[in-house]
């Protein structure tokens, strides 16, 4: 074992490298390569990217457009706006749901912004509407469900982008154009002083490719609503600072893909995902003296060829 970590740390030591935009970067190439008929949606603000369980009635997704072409704004027509339902409960039924259109937006829906010169509006699409063009009621939605909303920009000319191979976009993000968003189901709820403050981090069980990944450390949770954010020390030796952060999501305690910046050459970087099964915690909010976190430690392994593994981290109340 002592020889596995000390390999990989040798490829650490001499391979990792901050990691560039680069995925980024041949998207906007693309654009500008192409101006004469390139066109975005630019995400400014995601005002409310998550649905509340809890009031469904009065929970919508919402996000501020800006339209941008080469043709000071005449080439935009519309865009079009999909769901599709992705079910992330083990409960042997799967409610997950194929993609539907939900409506269409006009150019008249994004006015000229007088400050900024670009047309602008916010898309705000209710939980109600959502779910009622998806064929889904109450009892089928759970905490970590995940609604997948899927915009198509259409011009003037005929032309569509979006996020797929059906249009000149097809993935990652120029001025943050993604044209598809994923709203996560949550039960909101306002208990600040539940697992947050200090606490002792611990790595009790598994390992990554790495080896341990987190020495025990002292962190402070800070919360806000559901979510719970710390900075934790990663891979003792290089002793690497990276947020680590968490959603307590009706009943299920989700960690958020998070990494710490640097890869082997060529690779993603290294850092850590959802483990399985999600963790669980108290809906009374009463017991947060020990809470344990599963992770996928070293997903991705930053291209070192190192792996990954299930991990179990343990938090305990100072």
């Amino acid at each position: 074992m002592k020889k596995f970590i000390l390999k990989y740390s040798f490829a650490l030591a001499g391979l990792l490298l901050f990691i560039s935009c680069e995925e980024g970067d041949k998207t906007v190439d693309y654009v500008f390569d192409n101006v004469t008929r390139g066109a975005t949606l630019r995400t400014m603000n995601v005002i409310n990217g998550t649905i509340n369980i809890f009031d469904l009635q009065n929970s919508s997704f919402e996000v501020e457009l800006e339209y941008r072409d080469n043709e000071g704004g005449d080439l935009f027509d519309s865009y079009d706006v999909y769901a599709a339902f992705t079910d992330n409960t083990d409960d042997g039924i799967d409610n997950s749901k194929p993609e539907v259109f939900l409506r269409n937006v006009g150019r008249e829906q994004l006015p000229i912004n007088e400050e900024y010169g670009f047309p602008r509006g916010v898309l705000e699409i209710s939980a109600s509407e959502t779910f009622s063009a998806l064929g889904l009621n109450e009892d089928q939605l759970n905490g970590g469900d995940v609604v997948n909303y899927r915009l198509v920009l259409k011009l003037t000319d005929g032309r569509e982008f979006t996020d797929n191979a059906s249009g000149n976009v097809t993935g990652g993000s120029f001025f943050s154009s993604p044209f598809a968003y994923n709203a996560s189901l949550v039960c909101l709820f306002d208990e600040p002083d539940f697992f947050s403050g200090t606490y002792l981090l611990q790595q009790v069980q598994g390992a990554g490719g790495f080896g341990v990944g987190f020495a025990d450390q002292v962190v402070e949770i800070a919360a806000d609503g559901i979510n719970r954010t710390t900075t934790v020390i990663y891979f003792p030796g290089f002793d690497i600072a990276s947020d680590f952060r968490m959603q307590l999501v009706c009943g299920q305690i989700i960690v958020l893909d998070d990494s710490v910046g640097l890869a082997c050459a060529g690779g993603t970087a290294v850092g850590w995902t959802q483990g399985t099964p999600a963790a669980t915690f108290d809906l009374n909010f009463e017991d947060d003296d020990v809470i344990d976190v599963n992770i996928e430690d070293a997903n991705p392994d930053g291209n070192c060829g190192a792996g990954s593994g299930q991990v179990v981290l343990r938090f305990t109340k100072q």
